[in-house]
C-alpha cells in the first residue's frame, strides 16, 4: 500500500461522520437513521490507530463550527503569540503536515474569520485526500462569505453615519 493512501477503515470513518454531520445539520439527529450510522461506525473505529483517532476527533470538533451560526471573531492574543501560531501554521502546511496544521488552526481559529478558517480546512481536508469533507468546509465559507457581502450595503453607511 503507497504511504498516501488511506486506509479502508479511516475512508469509512470519515464518510460515515459526514453523513452524521449532515443528519444532525438537517435536524435529523435523534432519528433510526442517525442510529444506523452510529451504529455502522463502530466496525471502521475499532480498526484506527492513535492518530487515526486523533484526526477524526478533531474534525468532529470542526465539523460542529459550521453547524450553525458564525461566532464573532475574538481581539488578538499578544502579537508575539498570534504570530508564533500562523507562522508555525505556515510551516506546518509547507511540510505537508496535515494533522498539525489542523491542530495549530483550531488553536488560533477564534482569531481569525470564520470564512478563511473554514476555507484553509477545506483546502487542508481536499490535501488529505477527503474532497467530500472538503467541500463541507467550502461551502460554509463560501455562505459565510456571501452573507457578509449581502449585509455589507446595510451595515457599511450605517457606519458611515455615525
Amino acid at each position: 500500500m503507497p504511504s498516501n493512501a488511506i486506509p479502508d477503515s479511516l475512508a469509512q470513518y470519515v464518510e460515515l461522520l459526514r453523513e452524521l454531520h449532515l443528519l444532525t445539520v438537517s435536524g435529523h439527529e435523534c432519528t433510526a437513521a442517525a442510529d444506523t450510522v452510529r451504529d455502522r461506525m463502530d466496525e471502521p473505529w475499532s480498526h484506527l490507530d492513535d492518530a487515526m483517532i486523533d484526526r477524526v476527533r478533531g474534525l468532529s470538533a470542526d465539523l460542529y463550527t459550521i453547524e450553525g451560526v458564525p461566532r464573532r471573531e475574538v481581539p488578538l492574543p499578544p502579537i508575539a503569540a498570534s504570530t508564533s501560531l500562523a507562522q508555525q501554521l505556515v510551516l506546518a502546511k509547507n511540510a505537508r503536515d496535515w494533522d498539525k496544521a489542523l491542530r495549530l488552526l483550531r488553536d488560533i481559529a477564534p482569531y481569525l474569520a470564520p470564512e478563511s478558517v473554514a476555507h484553509i480546512r477545506g483546502t487542508i481536508w481536499l490535501e488529505l485526500g477527503f474532497p467530500s469533507i472538503a467541500v463541507l468546509f467550502f461551502r460554509y465559507a463560501s455562505r459565510i462569505a456571501v452573507e457578509k457581502t449581502e449585509n455589507a450595503w446595510i451595515i457599511e453607511p450605517v457606519r458611515l453615519a455615525h
